[in-house]
């Protein structure tokens, strides 16, 4: 429901990702006095992007395969555990289990009541 929302606004995922992974970098730095960012490359421009979202005292390194850096390997699994925490709401709310992965997202698109979709999917995304 959130990404759709800020999707609408940003019209990019590259764009949503830098101000979302912008706002996390600035509150880490304020929060935690963290002395550099590492951020697991999500586009050819994620560096250019991100740029003025860190304090300029802070260097910032955006690298293909970021988790080989101990704090990434371990930002994904919180993500991971967030998310798997997510499915089980919606799955909730939903009535039936929902997992991981896309391998039946029309039989699943079927299930949900349609008022209560857009909680479910990336509504830009297309289901072949």
């Amino acid at each position: 429901e959130a990404y759709n929302r800020l999707y609408r606004r940003h019209r990019s995922v590259d764009r949503l990702l830098a101000v979302l992974y912008g706002e996390v970098l600035n509150g880490l730095a304020q929060k935690c006095g963290a002395t550099k960012a590492i951020v697991d490359s999500f586009s050819h421009s994620a560096e250019k992007m991100l740029k003025g979202s860190v304090p300029e005292d802070i260097p910032l390194l955006v690298v293909p395969g970021g988790e080989s850096d101990i704090a990434v390997a371990g930002a994904s699994v919180v993500a991971k555990a967030e998310r798997l925490k997510r499915l089980e709401q919606l799955s909730k709310l939903a009535g039936f289990p929902i997992g991981e992965g896309n391998a039946n997202n029309r039989e699943l698109l079927e299930r949900i009541p349609a008022h209560l979709r857009h909680k479910f999917v990336k509504e830009h995304f297309k289901v072949s």
